[in-house]
């Protein structure tokens, strides 16, 4: 209870102590919260309610029946005044505080509205109107729509593990399509798509980091419409991305069918199929999705208590794409079920076929390699399977809050690792892929070996016949001196007859 010192001490307050904004609540002094604060929590255990198991709105909400009880007290200020106040009131979202008519109420936005965050910089205000009545509508415009929750210790370990895990594969996903594109042997039908798994996984992946930057880049901006555009767009683009690898995981299957099954079909099917196919398909299904989520009603996002007047029944800065809506199953669940169970007939089929070859007599070297293909298959359409249905479901965040934090924190797990975890079979630990790697890798130590060899050889006989050479002009020079001059071809008259010739011409050309 309230006693007459707390009546004083929260009068003094409200005129001399600082107010602190109080998300969907109003503008209260410390002492005042504080009471209400501990009040709520006593009647909580009274009533054998566990307040830490509620979300924050169904917290709120409880929090305001206590104040509507005790607003008397903690208003003193109100008591003096010559005109009737409105009294608390709950309109869905907000605890809208007690104003007096005439006036209009003030309070910052509130945190969280039905599953939805919402940023707290700005304001929403109710107008008191005469008789104590408040006015009809609720003015939420400035409230704007957050992608996600505020930033707590349990959201950031989750956006940290999956940062890290998309990191990781990120990185497999480049080393595998290097390894594919560089490698002439992996140029094949089938390893082109694999190329085209990968590509669908490195496509999520960044766009659920760019996401996560611009939804930083949302929160910290709270009104800027620009970023939140941008957001919501690269979101949508997000959906298309996730979609497309259901799409590529169906070819995987589609193609090893068709080998098993009906060889012979695959003259007449190019690459190009395959590429209208995995990237065209996808953007036609989220298209129709688009389409059937704008002209389709929906459910009802607000209640008439909370609706803006500004636009009616609409929040500003709504991602129209981001609220769940009831034909988002029928559109885009219903495609990924679909590819989901064919894939599974494709690998059971298969399973069913390479089986009875390989218990044959008579084994063929491509029903070992269907063998192996198919049992990459049982990792990764399970592995495909289970994620999307992690995305479906999940316990109570109100209700089961232990529960929650652990099973977001394992989901997150799965689902960033997806990438990298895919590289294993189809690149990584794929024997076929590890052949060709190991036989560059010994043909590129052989070329070198052979090189530094030929180079040594090259040296060593250069040095050996420059040696050679050289010791062949000196025992050629050795022997031009000890050679008798009429060896030379040249006697003594002749010696003379050369000097008489160059004592005239010597003459002669001093003559001259």
């Amino acid at each position: 209870m309230i006693t007459e010192d707390d009546t004083a001490e929260f009068k003094i307050s409200w005129e001399t102590g600082p107010l602190v904004s109080r998300p969907g609540f109003g503008f209260y002094p410390d002492s005042v919260w504080n009471w209400l604060d501990k009040t709520t929590e006593d009647r909580g255990e009274e009533l054998g309610l566990d307040l830490s198991n509620f979300s924050i709105a169904r917290k709120d909400e409880f929090r305001c029946s206590v104040l509507s009880e005790y607003w008397v007290l903690l208003f003193p200020q109100l008591e003096d005044a010559d005109v009737p106040p409105c009294f608390p009131y709950w309109d869905g979202a907000s605890c809208i505080p007690p104003t007096l008519e005439g006036e209009t109420a003030v309070w910052p936005c509130m945190e969280m509205y039905g599953d939805k965050y919402y940023t707290t910089y700005n304001n929403a205000t109710r107008g008191c109107l005469t008789d104590g009545v408040w006015a009809t509508l609720t003015n939420y415009t400035t409230c704007a729509e957050l992608p996600g929750p505020p930033d707590t210790v349990d959201v950031e370990i989750s956006i940290t593990v999956y940062l890290v895990g998309y990191s990781i594969s990120l990185i497999a996903l480049f080393i595998a399509v290097c390894i594919f594109l560089f490698l002439r042997e992996m140029r094949c039908m089938r390893h082109k798509i694999h190329i085209g798994l990968f590509l669908t996984y490195i496509f999520t992946d960044l766009a659920w980091i760019i996401t996560n930057l611009l939804q930083n880049l949302v929160v910290e901006q709270g009104d800027d419409q620009t970023s939140f555009i941008l957001w919501c767009l690269v979101r949508n683009l997000l959906s298309y991305f996730h979609l497309t690898t259901f799409f590529w995981m169906f070819l995987e299957g589609l193609y090893l069918f068709l080998q098993v099954q009906v060889p012979l079909s695959l003259a007449n099917i190019k690459h190009k199929h395959f590429l209208l196919f995995g990237w065209g398909f996808p953007g036609l299904v989220i298209i129709l999705w688009g389409l059937m989520r704008y002209y389709l009603p929906g459910f009802p996002q607000q209640d008439e208590e909370v609706q803006t007047s500004g636009k009616e029944g609409h929040q500003v800065y709504n991602c129209p794409f981001y609220r769940e809506h009831p034909v988002d199953f029928l559109a885009y669940s219903v495609p990924v079920f679909t590819l989901l169970i064919c894939n599974t007939f494709f690998l059971v089929w298969i399973m069913v076929i390479v089986v009875s070859k390989l218990r044959a007599q008579t084994v063929m070297e491509y029903d070992r390699k269907h063998w192996k293909a198919a049992k990459a298959l049982i990792v990764v359409i399970p592995l495909l399977g289970v994620t999307y249905l992690l995305t479906l479901m999940g316990p109570d965040m109100e209700h089961y809050p232990t529960g929650y934090l652990i099973f977001q924190f394992i989901r997150a797990v799965f689902l960033s690792t997806q990438g990298f975890v895919i590289t294993l079979p189809y690149c990584f630990l794929n024997s076929e892929v590890r052949g060709v790697l190991m036989t560059r890798w010994n043909r590129w130590q052989l070329i070198r070996s052979v090189g530094v060899d030929s180079m040594r050889t090259s040296m060593a006989c250069s040095t050996y016949f420059s040696q050679v050479e050289n010791k062949n002009i000196e025992r050629g020079r050795g022997k031009l001196l000890e050679v008798p001059l009429h060896h030379q071809g040249l006697t003594s008259t002749s010696t003379s007859r050369m000097q008489s010739f160059t004592e005239i011409n010597t003459i002669g050309g001093d003559a001259l």
